[in-house]
């Protein structure tokens, strides 16, 4: 919705800004088909990687700000949005609280954050340990995730 390179590109210009956190790196770009039941355009995916002094709590709250910077209204799950921002993993923790699971639930199952997470950082591991080069399929469909 509403030019998603562009919010895109500034979502990444508001993470820079974080405060108490150092932005490290982004991934290219990945155009990938949407995930849920609701009929929507794709969507545009990256990672950025982040060292932060901020809390998972507080690290939430301001990527919920940025959210709500750029217009983002929670209707319909799964729905069409302008901007969707998500803790992949907080270092080596787990977290868990009402309304944040950390490393995310369904990072695993979504080749949409796997990919762009690889790109920038290869030896990404669960906190167990494992390795999330284990859940990417060791060839990718260009229909199902390609660089912009």
């Amino acid at each position: 919705m509403s030019d998603p390179k562009a919010q895109m590109d500034r979502a990444v210009k508001a993470l820079r800004l974080l405060p108490e956190s150092t932005f490290l790196h982004c991934s290219s770009y990945y155009h990938t088909a949407p995930v849920g039941p609701v009929a929507q355009d794709g969507f545009i995916n990256a990672v950025v990687k982040l060292s932060t002094m901020l809390t998972p709590r507080d690290l939430l709250a301001a990527l919920l700000a940025i959210e709500v910077a750029q217009n983002r209204v929670r209707t319909l799950r799964f729905g069409p949005r302008t901007l969707d921002l998500d803790i992949l993993l907080y270092g080596e923790d787990v977290y868990h609280d009402e309304s944040l699971v950390i490393p995310h639930p369904e990072l695993t199952n979504r080749l949409f954050c796997l990919v762009p997470l690889l790109e920038i950082f290869p030896e990404a591991c669960l906190p167990c340990g494992q390795a999330l080069s284990e859940f990417v399929p060791s060839v990718l469909l260009p229909n199902i995730i390609r660089k912009c």
